[in-house]
């Protein structure tokens, strides 16, 4: 008859209180008892032990696991691409933009620009040459006739100040063509390409992980799948093992 663990350590420990001694002379601790449940290979005896039923019971439990496995690892995957997927769309998205952005610049924006600030320079041009137009005629006019002196150089006076207004304009709208000409265009430019650039780069580096990852979701469910039908492999030998044999 196979008795209990906890019935043989009050055994035990009777058996220390009558003797002669008492308790053992090295301490006031009883020595432990080993059960059945601190032994590390009782989980591995009782599939040992398991009869027919049981292991054929313990098979299917073993089953539904891996099949919810499957599941898990199909809905992680979806996850994963459904993200990959986002991921490679706004890189796309990204890189037409920056692509448009660059050809509107290159094609509509820059020459506008370009274009208006030409205007501006030629219209600097014209209204230095006809300030200095209305001064020389000023100065043959006053030669010509009797003026007082003073009224004379007044007049003369705001036609050399317009002609001087009109000549620092003119340098200034020249040199805003050459540095729109010369450095600013180029740089945005510049700037637009390398933006298309690493847009570019973005876009290839998106759809390279979304490759992984897919590969790799098909992996884990390949795996999943794979342990299903390891699974139930093992189920029908246990219950062709646990069928009753035929009669003969």
């Amino acid at each position: 008859m196979n008795r209990s663990p906890w019935i043989l350590g009050a055994a035990v420990l009777a058996a220390a209180c009558a003797s002669p001694g008492g308790l053992p002379a090295g301490g006031s601790e009883v020595p432990a008892v080993a059960t059945e449940a601190e032994d590390p290979a009782a989980e591995a005896g009782d599939k040992e032990r398991d009869g027919p039923e049981e292991s054929t019971a313990r098979l299917e439990r073993e089953l539904e696991r891996k099949r919810l496995d499957v599941s898990l690892a199909e809905a992680e995957a979806e996850e994963t691409l459904k993200a990959a997927g986002h991921e490679v769309h706004t890189a796309q998205v990204a890189a037409q933009e920056a692509e448009r952005e660059l050809a509107h610049f290159v094609t509509v924006e820059g020459p506008l620009q370009l274009e208006s600030t030409h205007l501006q320079f030629d219209r600097a041009k014209w209204s230095r040459e006809e300030n200095r137009q209305e001064l020389d005629e000023l100065e043959k006019m006053y030669q010509a006739e009797d003026l007082a002196e003073l009224t004379k150089e007044l007049v003369l006076q705001r036609g050399k100040m317009q002609l001087l207004f009109s000549e620092r304009e003119l340098k200034r709208r020249e040199q805003e063509l050459v540095q729109l000409k010369e450095y600013e265009l180029p740089r945005k430019q510049r700037e637009l390409e390398l933006k298309l650039h690493k847009a570019t780069e973005a876009l290839r580096a998106a759809r390279v992980k979304s490759d992984l990852a897919e590969r790799k979701a098909q992996r884990s469910v390949l795996a999943a799948e794979h342990e299903v039908a390891d699974a139930l492999e093992k189920l029908d030998k246990a219950r062709k093992k646990a069928a009753p044999p035929a009669d003969s």
